[in-house]
């Protein structure tokens, strides 16, 4: 199963690329999808402060 490892991958990109070929308004997209990424890293940022600050308020640091 290890020589099929990267084909879902390889997959999604031959995928994307096929997409963005396709698509008239680009920068649209390549905006929504960099907006998209900083919110989901900021959010599991924030997610993981709180739970490290709530761990150590639970083990009296």
């Amino acid at each position: 199963m290890n020589s099929l490892k990267g084909i879902g991958t390889s997959a999604a990109m031959a995928g994307t690329v096929v997409a963005m070929r396709h698509l008239v308004n680009v920068d649209m997209v390549v905006l929504t999808v960099t907006i998209g990424l900083v919110a989901a890293s900021t959010a599991t940022y924030l997610a993981s402060w709180r739970r490290f600050r709530r761990d150590r308020r639970i083990a009296g640091d």
